[in-house]
């Protein structure tokens, strides 16, 4: 195991898990999950562990292929571009894996600043070209929220059942950010997707797509998760701050 790790109740965790150990990290004798899935012993985490890391090895081979890429790109202004969204592909797969990649993270911006200062003095009619590429970049939703980013890699650990509590499991800064991007742009399909997400209920599934608003159901989900649990839970896990923060806190003090 790679860094420091963190030992609670017989289970040993990474510092700095990746996404399938980070999910069952948040599913541990958490009370927002059902009973069953608040149990994971060592084995699992184990497992999740092995398969971040085995995710982590093929991106670090992805980086390798990407930086001997880079020489034959000059030749070509195609190749250059193709090579700028190749780098941002990469940091967009940095926030989905999670776990201890922020050096591969810095090679990155490194090689996105070099390849744009290179232009600069070598294409400068694709200057222009790049500093949007890098708006776009920086506008998305899986830039701006890891956890939108993890809820969304085609093969996220956090299935429509477990969406709303693993959402409540993370602190008020992360769920406000959350809500912010889910609340912008929604029109350019993400939230298409996290409408068969939510199908938790009929009721639910078929108020999202009426309201065509993906937000609105996440919310009203939320909020229904939050009213059935006990009052001590609800007090400890901070639950009520978290829902302001999503944006539905006079609707649970009304609720009350």
């Amino acid at each position: 195991m790679t860094g420091e790790a963190d030992e609670r109740h017989g289970v040993l965790w990474s510092a700095r898990p990746g996404c399938f150990e980070r999910q069952l990290q948040r599913q541990f004798r958490n009370p927002l999950f059902p009973t069953g899935l608040q149990v994971v012993t060592q084995l699992q985490a184990d497992e999740a562990r092995s398969r971040d890391a085995r995710e982590a090895m093929t991106f670090r081979a992805d980086l390798r292929d990407l930086g001997s890429s880079v020489a034959a790109a000059w030749a070509s202004p195609s190749a250059l571009l193709d090579l700028r969204r190749r780098v941002d592909h990469l940091r967009i797969r940095v926030i989905e894996l999670g776990g201890d990649l922020a050096k591969e993270d810095f090679a990155l911006v490194s090689a996105r600043d070099e390849l744009e200062l290179g232009l600069l003095r070598t294409r400068p009619e694709l200057s222009e070209t790049f500093y949007e590429i890098r708006c776009f970049y920086e506008r998305r939703h899986d830039v701006r929220s890891q956890f939108f980013a993890q809820v969304f890699r085609r093969d996220s650990p956090i299935t429509h059942a477990k969406l709303i509590p693993s959402l409540l499991t993370e602190d008020v800064a992360t769920i406000w950010t959350f809500a912010q991007v889910m609340d912008e742009n929604w029109e350019e399909g993400v939230p298409l997707r996290l409408r068969a997400n939510l199908d938790i209920t009929k009721p639910l599934a078929m108020q999202a797509e009426k309201s065509k608003n993906a937000l609105i159901a996440l919310r009203r989900a939320a909020l229904d998760h939050v009213t059935k649990m006990e009052a001590r839970h609800v007090e400890v896990l901070g639950l009520a701050d978290k829902l302001i923060a999503l944006g539905v806190g006079q609707e649970y003090r009304r609720s009350g």
